[in-house]
């Protein structure tokens, strides 16, 4: 997406008061630019696995944990963090993963599908499908 469609699309979020949801999906040398900053900075939920976590910069969760919710994910619990509290550890079933692939993009749907405000639900929806 070109700069221009994505200020509008933020800024129609903004106007709209639109949750945003953003899976960082870090890669080696990611950079934390002024867009994905922004990006950050405006979301409700931010998905970060512990394998994006040794990408990113030692303090990630600190630095958004204030404006929005973060969803940490590992093969053995998904950690829910807010306001500087860990919310709730939700346990993950230990399970024979043939392959990985899309795991993360099934966690991503049934947390996004979950007709709950309940963070913890979705969460565990999440799981299920992951």
């Amino acid at each position: 997406m070109n700069k221009p469609n994505m200020r509008a699309l933020m800024d129609f979020c903004d106007k709209h008061k639109i949750k945003m949801y953003y899976d960082v999906n870090a890669r080696e040398h990611m950079e934390i630019d002024e867009w994905v900053e922004s990006l950050l900075r405006r979301s409700t939920y931010i998905k970060v696995s512990t394998e994006d976590l040794t990408m990113l910069p030692k303090d990630f969760i600190q630095r958004y944990e204030d404006t929005a919710t973060i969803i940490h994910t590992d093969e053995k619990f998904v950690r829910v963090h807010h306001k500087g509290k860990v919310l709730a550890d939700v346990p993950c079933p230990t399970i024979n993963v043939v392959c990985p692939i899309g795991a993360g993009d099934a966690f991503n749907a049934g947390y996004l599908c979950k007709e709950s405000d309940d963070v913890v639900e979705r969460v565990k929806e999440g799981i299920k499908l992951a």
